[in-house]
């Protein structure tokens, strides 16, 4: 949270010394991704509280909203592709703009995966839990291709959902599939890294 209100109040200060409104889109897509994280604890709550059968299908929808929305959190990498050196102060303070927000990001994903793939594991078994994970993380890289490079979005499936359910298998081709790979793989070893960190146990210092 302390982290998405520095970038806010850093687009904020860059639009007021610039006189231009620039970088705001940076914003709606942190907001974007904070939406599975809520999601995300909501279906723990869910979970934690009312594990009756008849739960079910409310659970499966939060399901399929996270699903649908969790894409957007590691989708801000690809916002890299919007920074420009220009060889003065503005280029460092860009940098940190960029950085704060896709690092930001890319944490609460972390987190929003974590809490669910902690649901899955629980229901069945790590293995399963570990697998779903992979999935996720592979599918979502797939759902970063369709948002840069076709312009799909997570509101489509709401606007126009036939469109978009042919477009996922429409474009699957060399590129989106060596890039889905690329970014998969990318996106696993960060995962692994930071739940790797989650389990750090420090020896204490006598």
């Amino acid at each position: 949270m302390l982290l998405s209100i520095f970038g806010c109040i850093m687009v904020v200060i860059r639009s007021v010394y610039t006189g231009y409104i620039s970088y705001y889109y940076l914003i709606w897509n942190l907001f974007l991704s904070w939406i599975p994280l809520g999601i995300a604890f909501l279906m723990s709550y869910v979970y934690s509280n009312t594990r009756k059968k008849k739960n079910t299908v409310f659970f499966f929808i939060l399901g399929m909203f996270w699903l649908l929305f969790y894409p957007n959190a590691p989708y801000m990498i690809t916002d890299f592709v919007h920074f420009r050196h220009s060889g003065n102060f503005l280029t460092w303070f860009d940098l940190v703009i960029y950085s704060t927000f896709i690092f930001t990001s890319f944490l609460i994903g972390f987190i929003s995966i974590y809490l669910v793939s902690r649901i899955v594991e629980k229901r069945t078994n790590k293995l399963i839990g570990w697998l779903f994970t992979l999935f996720i993380l592979f599918i979502s890289s797939y759902g970063i291709y369709l948002g840069r490079f076709i312009r799909w979005n997570s509101w489509d499936l709401l606007t126009n959902p036939l469109k978009l359910f042919r477009g996922f298998f429409v474009n699957i081709n060399f590129q989106s599939i060596v890039f889905s790979i690329i970014y998969g793989l990318l996106l696993t070893l960060i995962y692994a890294f930071l739940y790797g960190l989650t389990y750090l146990k420090l020896e204490k210092i006598d």
